[in-house]
């Protein structure tokens, strides 16, 4: 360990490291590691560290992140089970799925591989195991829930294992181009898709959307500007942006349940769902 000073690591840390990735370059003898973090057999999310090693041995360069000091129980006080029933609430509100476990739980993450239910017609299963996720200079023990809602939308959703609150979501499907989470037909027959904002590029050449300043955002499409109009003025209200072009807002039916109070929650749904369905009547 004559780097430990360097690295800020000590003999006790290094069981925490399992390689996860080692291969050799043939042309030049470099070979490439990668090193997983875990505690207590547990994986740290961002906890990686890859480096190069020479063919003598010698390191050429390390990087990556890595979290030290990490001191909390790996007892979960909620199960998987209701991590997924969370997940699946908080990606697809409204739609009835009770978990039904196919495997597991396997080893300290306790990975659980669960039924498909009313979710994706494909192979793929819905999971959760535990992980630790640095947030906010602490750590928390947390579910890891893969969530298959259909084929443009599959996420890693974070549930803290404690409170049972939703930390962190992002789809896993990217897209080059501009897309949107809409209702296509009425509401009462079926949930949100994604659609592409691209429209036909004889009718559309620029897109529905245009950039401006890097930023997409619902006044700069080609012919449709959405936008609300609170004070009746006709300019000058709220429209969402996304720098990436992903207005990917799942909508919750906010008025209605609140009796008609509440009219901020759903918003940026209903203006992208507006967008999209005034682009339908006027570009193909």
């Amino acid at each position: 360990m004559d780097n430990s000073g360097i690295f800020a690591l000590t003999p006790a840390d290094l069981p925490d490291f399992k390689l996860i990735r080692k291969y050799t370059t043939e042309h030049n003898g470099i070979t490439h590691i990668s090193l997983k973090q875990h505690y207590q057999g547990i994986p740290v999310i961002e906890g990686e560290i890859r480096g190069n090693v020479d063919s003598e041995g010698r390191i050429l360069n390390i990087g990556g992140d890595y979290y030290p000091g990490i001191n909390i129980g790996t007892v979960p006080p909620i199960s998987a089970v209701d991590a997924i029933r969370t997940a699946a609430a908080d990606a697809a509100p409204g739609v009835a799925f009770e978990p039904v476990a196919l495997s597991g739980p396997t080893g300290p993450p306790q990975e659980t591989v669960f039924q498909k239910g009313a979710f994706n017609t494909t192979d793929a299963y819905h999971s959760a195991g535990l992980v630790i996720f640095p947030m906010q200079g602490q750590f928390r023990l947390a579910w890891q829930v893969i969530f298959h809602k259909n084929s443009n939308e599959r996420y890693i959703i974070l549930v803290d294992s404690e409170t049972g609150k939703v930390l962190y979501r992002t789809n896993m499907v990217k897209f080059n181009s501009p897309y949107g989470l809409v209702f296509a037909e009425d509401p009462d027959d079926a949930g949100q898709v994604t659609k592409s904002f691209t429209g036909d590029l004889t009718a559309s050449p620029l897109g529905w959307l245009n950039k401006d300043g890097g930023v997409y955002h619902t006044l700069g499409g080609n012919n449709v500007c959405a936008q609300e109009d609170r004070d009746n003025m006709d300019n000058g209200g709220y429209s969402p942006s996304r720098p990436q072009g992903n207005f990917n807002y799942t909508f919750t039916n906010a008025y209605f349940n609140s009796g008609g109070t509440d009219l901020n929650t759903d918003i940026n749904a209903t203006i992208t769902n507006l967008f999209y369905m005034r682009l339908l009547q006027k570009s193909p």
